[in-house]
This record gives structure tokens, sequence and C-alpha cells, in this order.
């Protein structure tokens, strides 16, 4: 071991090159994945579309979702946008049968405010994140191809019922065209 050369990889007789040293580190990617899909699952579990644009949550969905701001990070890809549609973040990358899915939102969805509060930086979006905790329903404003529109998340005592797929929503009424 004394001739190897600096910097050089370990030897298999080195002590550092044994299985101890790569073990922890493969078998940690399976289980963290393995617990993401499994806190995953338990939020979905709680979520539940009650009509177009409206959704309720259970509490343990709820808590379960701003405890873990990595996972739903991960959900989505949020680009900051300043067109026709206003200011915020155009959501991107949303799966069918994601969290962000099961409260309405789509692809391409302009993020404006959550609960009144705007999203147009990181941190605003972080702020307006950390005051749904105590929040009874929660309100997401989005642009959807230039329709202004209101997604309704209903937080509820226990599991709602009859969980369906995600519906479609309905405009605001600032975005309905007036009656001549």
């Amino acid at each position: 071991l004394a001739d190897a050369p600096a910097g050089s990889p370990p030897s298999p007789q080195s002590p550092t090159a044994g299985p101890s040293s790569t073990a922890p580190a493969a078998d940690a990617e399976p289980i963290a994945a393995t617990r993401s899909e499994s806190i995953i699952a338990r939020i979905l579990a709680g979520i539940s579309r009650v009509g177009p644009g409206v959704a309720t949550m259970s509490r343990e969905s709820r808590d379960l979702i701003l405890s873990n701001l990595a996972i739903l990070a991960r959900s989505a890809r949020a680009v900051p946008a300043n067109d026709s549609g206003g200011m915020g973040f155009r959501l991107y990358g949303i799966r069918r049968g994601s969290v962000l899915a099961a409260l309405g939102l789509r692809n391409g969805d302009l993020l404006k405010s959550i609960n009144g509060r705007p999203t147009t930086t990181p941190q605003e979006v972080l702020a307006a994140y950390s005051g749904l905790r105590g929040a009874s329903s929660w309100a997401l404003s989005i642009n959807r191809r230039g329709t202004e529109m209101t997604l309704v998340v209903r937080v509820v005592d226990g599991a709602p019922s009859g969980a369906t797929p995600p519906a479609t929503t309905t405009p605001t009424s600032s975005s309905r065209p007036s009656a001549p």
C-alpha cells in the first residue's frame, strides 16, 4: 500500500475499499425512493376532487405536503414567467397521478398567487407555502392558456370520501366575457 502513487484508487486490500464503504451509499437511494413513494401515496390517498376546480384534502395530506417540500419541488419544474397571463411561475413536468395534478394543476399553468399572496419570486413562493400550515383552504390563482382560474383545495378532518381523478377547472368571474 505504501508503494501506491498519491491520488490512485485504493487497492482491493485497502481498508477503505471494503464493502462497508460503498454499501451505505448504494442502499440509501432505494430506501429514500421507497420512502418518497410511500409519502406520495399517503398524500394522494387524502386528496379527492369534488367538482370542477375544487378538491378536498385531509389534514394528514396537508401536513405531509408541507413537511416534505423536496418531494413537492421535484414534482414539477417552475420557470419564472412574465407574459400576457401576468407574473408568476409557469409549471412544467406535472405528471398524471402526481400530487400537483390531484390538486388540479396542469402543465403550462402560470401560478400567480397562493391564498392571495403573490408568487412572483422564489421568496414569495416560500412565504406563501409557509402560510399554508394553518389554512383551512388553499386558493391557487392560475392562468391557464389565457384564462384566469382559481383552484380551491379545502382541508377536511379525516380522509375525503371517494377519490376521483383530477377534474377540469372553471374560469373565475373576472375572465368570463360580459353579456352585451
